[in-house]
C-alpha cells in the first residue's frame, strides 16, 4: 500500500460520515521518536458531503492527558463542529497509545515531552502536506 504522505508511512484507517459531519482517520508513523512502534490516529473533521474551502485555516485540536478526540467531536454540537461551520479546516489529534492511536512498546514510560518533541511536530507536518498550507510550518519542514 503507498503510503499517503511523502515525509513517512501514512493510511488512511477508516472513512465514516455522522450526521452532517464526515470524519477521516489517518495513521501515521512519523518514526521519528526512540520508540519506533509509536502511530498517531489523526483525523480530519469535515462538513459530509462538502469540499474544504481553500481559503481554509488548517486548525489541530489536541485532547488532553486523558482524554481522545472525542474531547472535540461527539454526539452533541462540539468545538470541532462549530469550527467547521465558521469555515476552519479542523483536525484532530490523538497521542500515542489515546483513542484510535495503538498503544506504543513504551506506552507506560509515554510523557507531554514525547508528545511536544515527537507527536506535534510530525502532525503538523502530515497536515500541512495535507492541506498544501506550509505557513508557519517552514522550520519544520525545512522550506
Amino acid at each position: 500500500m503507498k503510503s499517503s504522505s511523502r515525509f513517512f508511512p501514512a493510511r488512511l484507517m477508516s472513512a465514516e460520515v455522522y450526521g452532517e459531519f464526515a470524519e477521516d482517520v489517518y495513521l501515521v508513523k512519523p518514526n521519528n521518536s526512540p520508540d519506533k512502534s509509536v502511530e498517531l490516529a489523526v483525523t480530519h473533521f469535515t462538513a459530509a458531503g462538502e469540499s474544504v474551502r481553500a481559503d481554509a485555516i488548517p486548525v489541530v485540536l489536541v485532547h488532553g492527558l486523558y482524554q481522545n478526540k472525542r474531547l472535540w467531536a461527539s454526539e452533541r454540537v462540539t468545538l470541532a463542529q462549530s469550527m467547521v461551520g465558521a469555515g476552519f479546516d479542523v483536525w484532530l489529534l490523538e497521542f500515542r497509545g489515546h483513542g484510535q492511536s495503538p498503544m506504543n512498546r513504551r506506552y507506560s514510560s509515554n510523557t507531554m515531552t514525547d508528545y511536544a518533541r515527537y507527536d506535534l511536530p510530525a502532525v503538523n507536518m502530515f497536515v500541512a502536506e495535507k492541506t498544501g498550507k506550509h505557513e508557519g510550518f517552514g522550520k519544520i519542514l525545512g522550506l
